[in-house]
């Protein structure tokens, strides 16, 4: 059955908002990547912590998961703080950095799924706003994906501003290109990555009060989007954040094409069919450096 122009449209824009929301979770990966050099394995985790309060302060106290982003986001940057500091730091110039930090945070992951699933078992839950969703024209858009794809865009744009505009975002990208002479320079390398750990677990934070209004908030959703945003960073290439925004929204699209066309049981198949076809043809991914 050939879907109909307004079928398509609809798909187009919930793919993009969908990939919006991406964008800003691979965003907070993909910065810590540029600094650190290291893949933090928890990401996905902090995600789901984040869906978690946002889901209990709208259960509890009736809070919006858009005003419990700001909590979120607060929370989750202590946790990054504490990443960083223990599970990071220590083991700034080894060998084997890399690989020690992606089973240190794989650990932390594991770690935080089960103490999540300890408390509050695998019920699925999520946040209901209840409200109809909004019509523009012949398309009918719901209100999560439309409020969480704004609310992404704004937040994915206000922090590519500060990081090419401001003197913080200057000193990051400096780290990124080498240690040693932004060190020359006077700048602090262990405080700059500390910086993007905690910016990228705030932004986890906040992902996690947007998705749960969209999927359901379960412990494994650590699992699922920990895997889902290592896939993004690596489609778009490691430590570019042009390619957090092109792989967020080349997964969006597959998922939203791919629940429509197939079911939503193929999702995971047509995202690493995607990532197999972008790597086969470059390694380093569509955004990243040869």
């Amino acid at each position: 059955m050939i879907p109909s122009a307004d079928t398509i449209l609809q798909l187009i824009v919930q793919a993009l908002l969908l990939g919006s929301i991406y964008v800003l979770m691979a965003v907070g990966l993909n910065v810590i990547y540029g600094v650190v050099k290291a893949i933090n394995w928890a990401h996905g985790a902090f995600v789901m912590l984040g869906a978690y309060a946002a889901y209990w302060l709208y259960e509890l106290y009736g809070i919006s998961p858009y005003a419990s982003a700001v909590f979120s986001a607060i929370a989750l940057a202590a946790i990054g703080a504490f990443t960083h500091e223990l599970l990071m730091k220590p083991f700034f110039g080894m060998r084997y950095f890399r690989a020690i930090t992606l089973v240190v945070t794989y650990g932390l992951a594991i770690l935080l799924i089960n103490i999540t699933r300890y408390m509050w078992t695998d019920v699925l839950r999520g946040v209901n706003l209840g409200v109809p969703p909004a019509t523009i024209g012949a398309i009918s858009i719901s209100r999560p994906f439309l409020y969480g794809g704004l609310v992404a865009i704004a937040l994915s744009i206000l922090f590519y501003l500060m990081l090419k505009r401001t003197q913080i975002g200057r000193a990051a990208r400096a780290v990124s290109e080498s240690r040693k002479h932004a060190m020359l320079v006077g700048i602090n390398p262990n405080v700059m990555s500390r910086f993007m750990v905690i910016s990228g677990a705030a932004m986890a934070g906040v992902t996690g009060s947007l998705i749960s209004t969209i999927f359901a908030v379960t412990p494994e959703m650590g699992s699922v989007l920990g895997i889902k945003a290592i896939t993004i960073v690596i489609l778009g290439g490691l430590g570019s954040y042009a390619g957090a925004l092109i792989g967020g929204l080349m997964i969006g699209f597959a998922e939203a094409s791919g629940t429509y066309f197939l079911g939503a049981r193929y999702q995971p198949l047509l995202y690493f069919l995607t990532l197999l076809i972008v790597l086969s043809i470059k390694p380093t991914g569509i955004a990243g450096e040869e």
